[in-house]
């Protein structure tokens, strides 16, 4: 608990002594995330003349999902590593020119992986549907019971679709959209909400794998990332005691502004407008209030890298260990392909192939052992077998 008081008291610390210079990192961010905003909303105001449909409107939406994530991803980490600058001894040096040299390390492919989006979308869309379905089943219970309104709606849809009647299913849609999106909008907003809350929480904690990426020097992906995830596992007292001491402050703005945005922009005279850009216009404006404390958590990481990186560190030795015996035991029946793929990766890492000499060593060691070993047994046996044969001479005196 002590601990946890100091780091608390240490990430506000800095926060505050670098606010000024944060805050103008925030500035750059924000702007280039209204910029994709304002393409997106124009080219969903565009295209939805186009009719393309409840599907394609989502599927149109998912793709600037994708673009708004890995555009902006560069500038997270420029925002990142200029925020670790600002609490070690060369802070003084710290310059806004730092901002967009520090972009191109954030296009490097160790980094763009660092944050595993590619899975964390994916998560998230199922988190959207699942939510999405299971809320707008309950909605349809609970309103097929208690609105005599509602019932002779779904009662009248259902029969026009049972039919084949899908010009008057249609129109009788239109005719009743407003009913629809006053359904459809408590559904859409729980799914939406609770989907970007996952995708935010999974964001911040794979944010401590930019400090990674050198202890990670050329090991795949996979690996990496599997090894992030033990460490966390195996240490989540503290790793997860310290992470909510601080992000807690995320919880109370995510709720209440996108809440307030996503209300407002549908009430707002913007009620024609699809279900899409209301959620991508709450989830731009919630990111507008949750950057500038953004260094919040950098700094939080700051103070917890030497000892998580130590921990990462023990758990990548002892599976690589694993896998280095395997390989070692099982070398000649490699082809000849991973035979040099894996000298090449032991030429390159000297700390493996130092754990790949040591597997000799210690089986040579385990060899002596059980060489020793069984050689005492046999002097036991022999011993045994020599106190017998005096007792069975003793019995025949």
């Amino acid at each position: 608990m002590k601990s946890n008081n100091f780091i608390k008291r240490a990430v506000h610390k800095s926060f505050k002594d670098n606010l000024v210079m944060t805050l103008r990192f925030s500035a750059i961010i924000s702007f280039v995330l209204l910029i994709l905003y304002c393409i997106c909303a124009i080219t969903l105001s565009a295209v939805g003349s186009f009719s393309l449909g409840l599907f394609g409107t989502l599927v149109l939406g998912l793709l600037f999902v994708i673009l708004f994530c890995y555009l902006l991803e560069p500038f997270l980490y420029s925002y990142f590593a200029m925020t670790v600058l600002l609490n070690s001894p060369s802070r003084d040096d710290v310059r806004m020119s730092g901002y967009f040299k520090t972009l191109q390390i954030g296009f490097n492919k160790p980094v763009l992986k660092s944050l595993s989006l590619p899975t964390t979308l994916i998560y998230s869309l199922l988190i959207f549907l699942g939510l999405d379905f299971v809320c707008t089943f309950a909605s349809y219970v609970i309103l097929y019971n208690s609105s005599e309104t509602y019932k002779q709606l779904f009662d009248n849809l259902f029969n026009l679709y049972q039919a084949g009647n899908y010009d008057d299913f249609n129109t009788y849609i239109n005719s009743n959209i407003d009913n629809l999106r006053n359904f459809l909008l408590v559904t859409q907003f729980i799914a939406s909400l609770g989907s970007f809350y996952f995708f935010l929480h999974r964001t911040s904690i794979y944010i401590m794998r930019y400090f990674l990426v050198p202890f990670s020097n050329n090991l795949p992906n996979v690996f990496s990332t599997t090894c992030f995830k033990e460490t966390i596992r195996t240490n989540k007292k503290y790793f997860y005691g310290n992470y909510y001491s601080i992000v807690w402050i995320y919880i109370p703005i995510i709720l209440i502004v996108y809440s307030a945005s996503f209300f407002l922009t549908y009430y707002l005279n913007l009620q024609n407008s699809n279900f899409i850009i209301i959620e991508l216009s709450s989830i731009v404006i919630t990111l507008l209030f949750l950057l500038p404390f953004a260094p919040l958590l950098f700094n939080l990481y700051v103070m917890m890298v030497d000892k998580f990186g130590a921990m990462y560190t023990s758990v990548i030795n002892g599976r690589l260990f694993d896998q280095i015996k395997t390989l070692k035991s099982n070398y000649s029946d490699l082809s000849k392909e991973d035979q040099e793929r894996l000298d090449y990766i032991l030429k390159q890492r000297p700390d493996f192939k130092k754990m790949y000499d040591s597997f000799d060593a210690n089986k040579k060691d385990a060899k002596d052992d059980d060489s020793k070993i069984s050689k005492d047994d046999n002097a036991d046996s022999a011993k045994k077998d020599d106190v017998k044969d005096d007792n069975d001479e003793h019995k025949e005196k």
